[in-house]
């Protein structure tokens, strides 16, 4: 396989998914806007970082770093739906404007690449009706899903116009991050984990009943790989998920019984309230159908996995995280 680009390869998903690439001997173009961690030129020769400039200054850079590669992974946003609502300003320069250039630079490039941008399951909102199937009607429960339902179009609008072609990839809740890594790339269930071993009590809002589909790191970045190379995907909207939903006390209950650490149920906040989606259970039929993807880490034996291997995390507090 040619050389990919990972754009957003500093964060949870994406250094995971540059990982994947070095695994399989591929040579990626690591663009990050952040300042670069110094373990990561380990990967070197096979990943060449590139730090791209904030505003119109990175469009050039984007450009040129588009035409040496034929797919590029677009993992780049600021994420949290409470976050999003409470300064929406923010959440447009983080996730919209940021993308609005990345889609110019294409246009620049001439390159045409395939993308593959990483969407959200929060885009259905409170769904009409599970399991969730990709033709489900978009219901956005806060700016940061409206901003993502709104990068979707910039995709296919730019396809429309052949600048790329685009892979849309609604994500369920990720866990996998490391122990080692900061505490914000930590999702939901990894904060439990953390929480559970350093013998915290385990948070939830209300009763919990709430159903999630958690997907493991391995899988979702095998998944972002498929879309990439089977043709199938080319301009597709997948759900990717596991394809079995627990709820969020039965997560928790999990995570407590491996660690015997205590859940507590606390009042819900007013703002996550607001953006709470209720039940998700997702339908993978299609991926499974064009992908071929058939995930492998069912939930409680590979948490029960994640912690009997695990090395203690060093104390950075214990804030509550919301349920995403």
């Amino acid at each position: 396989m040619e050389p990919v680009l990972v754009w957003g390869a500093t964060g949870f998903i994406g250094q995971h998914l540059v990982q994947t690439f070095v695994d399989r001997r591929i040579p990626v173009l690591a663009l990050t806007r952040r300042p670069l961690i110094p373990e990561l030129s380990t990967h070197r020769p096979l990943v060449r970082w590139i730090s791209i400039p904030e505003g119109d200054a990175g469009i050039d850079a984007f450009a040129d770093a588009i035409r040496h590669v034929k797919v590029v992974f677009n993992l780049v946003g600021d994420s949290g739906a409470v976050a999003s609502n409470l300064n929406p300003i923010a959440s447009l320069d983080a996730n919209c404007h940021i993308q609005a250039r990345f889609l110019q630079a294409c246009e620049l490039g001439k390159s045409k690449p395939h993308v593959v941008f990483a969407s959200s399951r929060l885009v259905y909102g409170t769904p009409d009706s599970l399991p969730v199937t990709e033709d489900l009607s978009l219901k956005p429960r806060s700016f940061y899903a409206a901003h993502k339902i709104a990068l979707e179009y910039y995709h296919q609008i730019a396809s429309l116009r052949s600048v790329i072609s685009y892979t849309i990839c609604r994500i369920s809740n990720p866990y996998g991050s490391h122990n080692s890594r900061p505490a914000r790339w930590r999702r939901f269930i990894d904060t439990l984990i953390e929480k559970g071993c350093r013998g915290i009590p385990l948070e939830i809002y209300g009763d919990g009943a709430q159903l999630r589909d958690y997907i493991y790191i391995n899988d979702l970045t095998d998944a972002l790989y498929r879309c990439a190379v089977k043709p199938a995907a080319r301009n597709e909207i997948f759900n990717i998920g596991y394809g079995e939903s627990f709820s969020i006390r039965d997560a928790a209950r999990v995570i407590s019984e491996c660690t015997g650490t205590p859940i507590v149920h606390v009042p819900w906040q007013e703002e996550a309230a607001l953006v709470e989606s209720g039940d998700y259970a997702v339908d993978i039929a299609k991926a499974r159908l064009l992908l071929g993807f058939r995930p492998q880490y069912d939930f409680p034996n590979n948490v029960q996995r994640l912690i009997k291997n695990r090395v203690p995390f060093a104390s950075e507090g214990s804030a509550m995280t919301t349920h995403g």
